[in-house]
């Protein structure tokens, strides 16, 4: 019976062997994909984060410009121009007053448009009088502007050729814009201003810093499925006649599915007409987020692995790939090594079996010699195995530094998600808290108040006739007084105002929140504020303020008691209108609103 097994046992053994290996290497596959699949999200979570800092950065500049009291002026002059000589004066007028700004912060041009959508002012003459690009592709932003909202338009093709930092011009190449609305002294919305941002050198550069790897790349498209930023692949591209040299990847790709790889000659399987969406634009497309780890074909048709986010804010889609070969490079090599140590030990281990079976059949007179001779063989197949052996445990220590490496690069992503974050709350100049800090700590003590039925009292204050100080001094000299500004604002708050929030509002605006204040304690702290300032003694020997050779503040104050139905908006008007009061009473004063119980 036993002999009759025997030739059963090599398959068995070959069959047992190689289950194991198959199986443990399926698991190592698994994880190394989810491994990949995790840094894919951290990259997109990082991402989403910069993404909101840069649109938060830039709706605030155009809200601050747009805002200007000489702006408005000129605007409302522009527009009730009545021949064409004032028309041209006015419009030098804007030029001056905004050309600095769009140099200093790398814009591209503006647009000052027309409730009906007619450009009535711009850097170029060519545009003026002209429909405006943004109200005929995107009239939905447009019409969102009208109504009071400070948003960012997607690239779209602009009206005229661009020059890049390359040097080149291209064929109605991408542009953005920054749009926030103009309102007169009324408040009611009279024309709306539009900032054009750098779309390749700043939208794609941010897209640009998602990259991982040789072939990692990261990028933005919008719900028709077309490459919003610049494709890192444009060379292959060119090659492929895919797109043409003047217009560049950027609203020029439809991230379709070719069937096939294009990068290696192949043809696309149906013409692009008929080509459905890759795997992660159908996902984005229906609102669902996440990843695929076991790849999927991409625009180029190369296999890729993939993670990505629809971001609402712009209504745009963010995805980051890596092709399947980078990404799985580490596990082939391990793979193939474990596959060859196995085959070589499943060999060794019959041909080992093969003898035995073999010199059993031999006489028993010649059972001393054979076995002196197996001896001598089973020695020299055990070095061989230990050899083998060392082989297999220095693979499998590589594999444990290639882990380790990936750790490590897990846990600087998750460093640089903090430091993020820590910027998303920050202003990057005086150190306090930043505008988007404020608006939810404001909104969380507004729901406490509301809870506790207590008062919260806002401060909201103005460096009175800052436009001249910097004008006068400059830039940097401004930078310096508000960060001194700032500084005598935290001392107060360290001094009187424990725990309240300190933040800069906007440009020369700064805010404080004070929970559980009553209005006359409010007023009080606000006095004290506006005279540490003037004991600081901050020189300004061309102030506009009647009597005041330093810089001064005016400080608009309100109070409340919220109730159901309100919202915190209502405390900031409060105390935007006080501090409009303080300003037309002649600055350097503090003003109080209506107390609301």
């Amino acid at each position: 019976m036993s002999r009759l097994r025997e030739p059963f046992l090599i398959p068995l053994f070959f069959a047992i062997v190689f289950f194991i290996g198959h199986r443990g290497l399926s698991i190592i596959e698994n994880e190394h994909r989810l491994s990949v699949g995790e840094s894919l999200n951290t990259v997109i979570h990082t991402i989403e984060e910069a993404l909101s800092l840069w649109t938060n950065n830039h709706r605030a500049k155009a809200e601050t410009i747009a805002r200007r009291a000489d702006l408005i002026e000129l605007t409302e002059q522009i527009l009730d121009a009545k021949d064409i000589h004032q028309f041209e004066y006015v419009q030098g007028e804007i030029r001056d007053l905004l050309n600095p700004e769009i140099i200093a912060f790398g814009y591209q041009g503006f647009f000052i448009i027309s409730p009906d959508a007619i450009n009535m002012s711009s850097m170029r003459d060519s545009n003026i009088g002209q429909a405006n690009l943004i109200a005929h592709q995107r009239r939905d932003l447009f019409e969102k502007a009208l109504a009071g909202e400070t948003l960012i338009v997607p690239p779209i093709f602009s009206d005229v050729p661009l020059q890049y930092r390359d040097s080149r011009f291209k064929v109605l190449p991408p542009t953005m814009f920054a749009v926030s609305p103009i309102r007169n002294h009324a408040n009611s919305i009279i024309a709306v201003l539009a900032i054009r941002i750098d779309s390749v050198n700043s939208f794609s550069r941010l897209m640009r810093l998602g990259r991982i790897g040789n072939s990692g790349e990261t990028y933005v498209f919008d719900h028709q499925g077309i490459m919003l930023t610049e494709s890192r692949f444009e060379d292959q591209l060119l090659a492929l006649n895919l797109i043409d040299y003047k217009e560049g990847s950027s609203l020029n790709i439809r991230l379709l599915d070719p069937g096939a790889d294009l990068t290696k000659g192949a043809n696309a399987a149906l013409p692009s007409s008929q080509q459905p969406f890759t795997y992660l634009v159908q996902s984005a497309l229906n609102q669902v987020d996440g990843d695929n780890v076991n790849g999927y074909r991409d625009y180029r048709g190369v296999m890729v692995i993939g993670s990505w986010k629809w971001y609402e804010e712009l209504g745009v889609g963010i995805a980051t790939e890596i092709d399947v070969s980078e990404a799985m490079k580490s596990f082939v090599i391990s793979r193939n090594a474990i596959f060859g140590i196995l085959f070589l030990t499943s060999a060794l281990a019959v041909t080992l079996t093969s003898i035995l079976l073999r010199n059993r059949s031999k006489a028993v007179e010649l059972l001393e010699q054979n076995k002196r001779s197996l001896e001598g063989k089973v020695a020299e197949r055990t070095e061989s195995l230990l050899k083998v052996n060392s082989d297999l445990q220095s693979q499998i220590v590589e594999r444990v530094r290639t882990e380790e490496k990936l750790k490590l690069v897990q846990m600087d992503l998750e460093s640089t998600n903090q430091k993020l974050t820590r910027l998303a709350s920050t202003d990057g100049l005086t150190g306090i808290s930043n505008r988007r800090t404020f608006d939810i700590k404001l909104s969380d003590e507004w729901q406490f108040a509301l809870k506790m039925n207590t008062p919260i009292s806002l401060l909201l204050m103005d460096v009175d006739d800052f436009k001249r100080y910097n004008d006068t001094f400059g830039h940097q000299a401004g930078d310096l007084c508000l960060k001194h500004i700032a500084e005598i604002l935290k001392q107060s708050d360290e001094q009187a105002l424990s725990n309240d929030i300190v933040a800069r509002y906007g440009g020369e605006e700064f805010v404080i929140v004070l929970g559980n204040i009553q209005h006359e304690a409010a007023m009080v702290i606000a006095e004290t504020i506006r005279s540490n300032l003037l004991s600081a003694a901050l020189p300004y020997s061309n102030s506009g303020v009647a009597g005041a050779q330093v810089v001064t503040l005016s400080i608009g104050v309100a109070t409340m008691t919220p109730r159901f139905g309100q919202s915190f908006e209502s405390l900031v008007k409060q105390a935007d209108e006080a501090l409009y009061r303080a300003k037309a009473l002649g600055k350097n004063q503090v003003v109080g609103g209506e107390y609301t119980a």
